[in-house]
């Protein structure tokens, strides 16, 4: 049966591997076998199944890579709560993002030709000054590339931050950020502004009515907190001296109260 598009090799980006949320999510044997699905994932287009209408069974996946069920299972858990791995309706897994441990065809592309692989480097090349725009080109993109990468760092990292907090805190935890929605707009918006998340969450934690403490029982979100205003008042202890019962002064922008704070 015909399967999706497949990859020779995958890039490792050195620094996000070292210093991403990957390290934080996962436990050490948990992080080896991310990379093994990931492997196994560019057998077809970021997929992780038999064929397009049958799943892999856990048992049989876990034979074919070597490795005891039940990490297997803990890896993909755990992948799946963090936002890594997505479970089709099929029951099949496939890699969120996938684009993004993809290589552009004009990186590949000279990649290929560095380490003498220049089956696909058989373009006309080009000359003086056209050869000059094409490399300040290249060079334009990784940069973009590289401050992608960066901020995919960044906003892994945030999720992870805000998970642990809020299971630490009772209040909602959230499983994705994805591009181009309204909580990823924000948020980048958010950290091009300088925020400052540990301050913020510690913020949080010190005012107990935006964790439960208060007449409603309401609680605060990641998609509340990430409004300016809401943002600018957590910081400035807006909510330290709210009462239980205090119905003047509500969380502004609280759908369950109506508060305008």
């Amino acid at each position: 049966m015909k399967r999706g598009r497949t990859y020779d090799w995958i890039p490792l980006w050195r620094q996000k591997w070292l210093w991403g949320s990957t390290r934080i999510e996962l436990d050490p044997g948990e992080r080896s076998v991310w990379i093994d699905l990931l492997c196994i994932a560019g057998n077809d287009d970021g997929y992780i199944r038999a064929n397009p209408d049958t799943p892999y069974r856990r048992e049989q996946l876990a034979g074919m890579l070597c490795m005891p069920v039940e990490l297997l299972n803990s890896a993909i858990e755990k992948c799946i709560r963090y936002g890594k791995l997505a479970l089709e309706p099929s029951g099949a897994l496939r890699v969120c993002s996938w684009e993004s441990y993809q290589l552009d065809p004009r990186y590949k592309k000279r990649l290929l030709a560095e380490s003498g692989h220049s089956s696909m480097a058989d373009e006309p090349e080009f000359s003086g000054s056209n050869t000059e725009k094409e490399n300040k080109k290249e060079t334009d993109t990784e940069k973009e590339r590289e401050a992608l990468l960066r901020l995919e760092a960044q906003i892994s990292e945030i999720r992870a931050k805000w998970n642990r907090f809020a299971e630490g805190h009772g209040i909602p935890g959230i499983l994705s950020i994805s591009p181009g929605s309204a909580r990823y707009k924000a948020l980048k918006a958010r950290i091009a502004e300088g925020m400052d998340f540990d301050k913020l969450l510690e913020a949080i934690h010190y005012q107990p009515f935006l964790t439960g403490e208060n007449d409603r029982g309401w609680l605060v979100s990641f998609d509340w907190i990430l409004k300016p205003s809401n943002m600018s008042k957590i910081l400035e202890g807006s909510y330290t001296k709210i009462r239980r019962g205090d119905a003047a002064r509500r969380a502004p922008d609280d759908p369950k109260t109506g508060g305008r704070g």
